[in-house]
């Protein structure tokens, strides 16, 4: 909605928008009390409403507190993938969400409106008039213009779904310790675009008078930036000088962190709209990332400000704190939370300790997919930067924050890692083969090759395959799971502590039958990730590390219904080497964990698998 102000002592009769008469108190004959009453009450409604509806901006906390908002743009196409993203911003709970523009694809039109914003984020805005449910009841949703939202003349439908402060095309709010100034960047804006515009003197102003710790200007067409637009010489304004923190700014589909003098540029391009590529890095480029849709999750406090950029699985992809000089000393924000599957009962966590002054680490945990709840449930020491989880029920999800602290105060939250125990997992304690998990046998290899005499044993929690030495054929033997598994959204991993020797063959594999599977498995100094699929075999290769490549999973991503062949040196930090498209049922497969030789090796050395967990959904 839009709001045109008059003047003191002034009526207005108001017909269609930006349509009224005014008659000022001062024209009035005296004694025209009648006139004058009318003329009175309608300055006293119109004050009511001025009231009811502006006081539903973001009021001032005090600086101590902690608040988070998200940050979204160029997200109004109403596609899957805006649905992950406003996923994910829910999967936060922030305070409230910013936008960098093009908030209504394709043209910014009135027809579209509601299924392009209200449809994934009418929760966060007030007053909300859509068709989606009920809207906020106060307003946590702050937009910018962007190109797209100006194709519509004069962006009139932009103008009158948000109730936004000064003339709605910019404007400024202070929630907690930042204050907040959105810009209109787009060449349509009627104050200007330059920073000598009517508008560039605004932000000026506003910035020179305001004595908040963090003040964060954003709009739409990127100061700086690698992007297919490129950098907007039209919005290379001295923020800096004029004394602010951070720009955050879209246009270009992608995430960039430009670091010039000193000073960060975001470029958050990447809430929906289709990805693109980049062109050759601008100067102080230090973050490009256009692999996957994805937001930004800014926490603030007093003394600390950190903006962290996640793709829309939840990963962290970059993370950056501006600390305040003028603050108490605090420790940094650990950066960054990586959380993973350890067993049925366990999650091991890891995290970037950036703090050479805290006294320790605050682990916050809640369970259930997307909750939000964070309760305290442990604290370690200084300069510690793993913790494993343990005494969880099976097949349960959790999330988890850590921060740091000292006797100054804590640090800002960590991202948010989420992570769900095993359905079924092993660490190969038993001394013996456990019937209700494991029976022996093979499916990736013809079962002509299975045989007895490859010694299957396990012992020192370790399951250790022998292959026979120095004789032709396959012979292979192992584990195979007794039951079958849904393994749709979910994984399966395993830790190979030792691999065999020579030509012998160590072998990973979920799957269904000897024509429908999945596998990793080494021979020699490489490290085959291999899919067969209707008897047709396809592979990709690397070099074998036995650190790098210590853990060996496979994971099913169900918004791109692909595989992904990754490996890990911790068992939380995870690189994908090969990804494909699903191309094999997974609602019933089994795992494989085997050895043995196709040809004859001399001293083919033990396989030894340490722990084996497969998360199902």
């Amino acid at each position: 909605m839009h709001f045109q102000h008059s003047t003191p002592l002034a009526c207005s009769t108001f017909g269609r928008r930006g349509n009224h008469q005014r008659s000022s108190l001062n024209q009035m004959e005296e004694g025209n009390s009648r006139s004058g009453t009318l003329c009175f009450g309608v300055l006293l409604l119109g004050l009511l409403l001025w009231l009811t509806l502006f006081a539903q901006f973001p009021v001032a906390h005090a600086q101590s507190d902690t608040f988070r908002f998200a940050v979204i743009g160029d997200y109004g196409d109403d596609s899957s993938q805006e649905q992950d993203i406003a996923d994910l911003v829910k999967s936060w709970n922030p305070d409230f969400v910013i936008t960098v523009g093009d908030n209504n694809y394709p043209d910014g039109d009135a027809s579209t409106i509601d299924t392009t914003i209200g449809k994934y984020y009418h929760n966060f805005i007030f007053p909300y008039t859509g068709t989606y449910g009920n809207g906020a009841t106060t307003n946590r949703f702050f937009p910018s213009l962007g190109n797209h939202d100006w194709i519509t003349a004069g962006a009139i439908p932009y103008l009158d779904y948000f109730v936004l402060p000064n003339n709605e095309r910019y404007y400024d709010f202070v929630q907690g310790p930042v204050h907040f100034f959105a810009v209109d960047s787009d060449p349509h804006e009627p104050d200007g675009n330059t920073s000598t515009s009517v508008q560039g003197n605004w932000l000026k102003d506003r910035l020179s008078t305001s004595t908040d710790p963090w003040k964060l200007v954003y709009f739409h067409h990127p100061s700086y930036s690698s992007g297919m637009h490129g950098s907007t010489m039209w919005m290379e304004w001295p923020f800096q000088q004029w004394g602010a923190t951070a720009v955050l700014s879209g246009h270009d589909h992608d995430y960039e962190r430009v670091i010039l003098n000193g000073f960060p540029y975001f470029v958050v391009g990447s809430g929906g709209a289709s990805l693109r590529q980049f062109g050759p890095p601008v100067s102080g480029s230090e973050m490009r990332f256009n692999a996957d849709h994805g937001a930004m999750l800014v926490t603030a406090s007093g003394t600390q400000i950190t903006f962290q950029f996640n793709n829309r699985a939840g990963t962290l992809i970059d993370g950056y704190t501006v600390m305040n000089s003028n603050a108490p000393s605090g420790p940094a924000v650990p950066l960054p939370l990586a959380a993973s599957t350890s067993s049925s009962t366990e999650i091991r966590l890891s995290w970037g300790d950036n703090s050479g002054d805290e006294d320790g680490f605050k682990i916050g945990r809640c369970q259930g997919e997307g909750c939000t709840d964070f309760t305290e449930i442990a604290q370690v020491g200084p300069n510690v930067k793993a913790f494993l989880n343990t005494g969880l029920p099976a097949n349960t999800a959790y999330a988890y924050q850590v921060r740091a602290f000292n006797a100054a105060r804590d640090s800002g939250y960590s991202n948010t890692a989420r992570a769900t125990t095993a359905v079924f997992s092993d660490k190969f304690n038993d001394s013996a083969l456990d019937v209700s998990k494991w029976k022996l046998g093979l499916f990736s290899k013809p079962s002509s090759y299975l045989d007895p005499r490859v010694q299957v044993v396990e012992q020192n929690a370790t399951l250790s395959v022998t292959p026979i030495a120095s004789v032709t054929g396959g012979h292979y033997n192992g584990y195979i799971s007794a039951s079958t598994w849904n393994l749709t959204g979910g994984l399966a991993a395993v830790e190979l502590t030792q691999k065999t020797s020579g030509r012998a063959s160590t072998i990973f594999s979920v799957g269904i039958d000897r024509d429908n599977w999945l596998s990793f498995r080494t021979k020699g100094n490489t490290l085959y990730m291999v899919s067969r699929v209707a008897g047709t075999t396809s592979s990709a290769t690397i070099t074998y590390s036995a650190s790098s490549h210590r853990f060996w999973r496979f994971r099913h991503d169900a918004a791109t219904d692909s595989i992904l062949f990754e490996t890990s040196a911790d068992g939380v930090t995870w690189v994908a080497h090969r990804t494909v498209p699903r191309q094999i049922a997974l609602d019933a497969v089994r795992a494989e964990l085997i050895a043995g030789t196709s040809e004859a090796v001399d001293v083919p050395g033990t396989a030894q698998f340490n722990k084996f967990y497969l998360v199902a959904r």
